[in-house]
């Protein structure tokens, strides 16, 4: 029997001092939504790789556009954004989700329009999460 292998992975890392409640929860209800959308999407079917791996940089700005990295050996596309601390910290544990959420599916718009791949579902969806 074949074990199910993620095809997105959601991880990140503090920049600066702080930390955000429930962050890990709500990282993996993110990654949960964003990977279902992915697969109902045939995200992957003509990409050159095999799974996308996000970290979220919490620092001192919000820059969206990823930072690529080059397909590993696993087939991973590593990707990068930054999200700002400051904002985070201010707003509820909902309002966070909102952001990872909004923040996920930009970059991975980014992605799909870099590489050519389809993206109406994370389109449609990432205009429900407008920040």
């Amino acid at each position: 029997m074949m074990k199910h292998r993620r095809v997105f992975l959601l991880g990140a890392v503090a920049l600066v001092r702080g930390r955000i409640r429930d962050s890990v929860q709500i990282g993996s209800r993110v990654q949960e939504k964003v990977e279902s959308l992915l697969l109902e999407q045939g995200f992957f079917q003509s990409a050159p790789f095999d799974c996308i791996g996000l970290i979220l940089r919490i620092g001192e700005q919000l820059v969206i556009e990823p930072k690529y990295q080059s397909v590993n050996q696993a087939g991973e596309l590593p990707i990068s954004i930054e999200l700002d601390m400051k904002q985070l910290r201010a707003v509820s544990s909902v309002e966070v989700e909102r952001i990872y959420t909004w923040a996920t599916l930009e970059a991975l718009l980014h992605v799909a329009s870099t590489f050519d791949l389809p993206c109406e579902l994370l389109r449609r969806e990432r205009e429900t999460f407008e920040p």
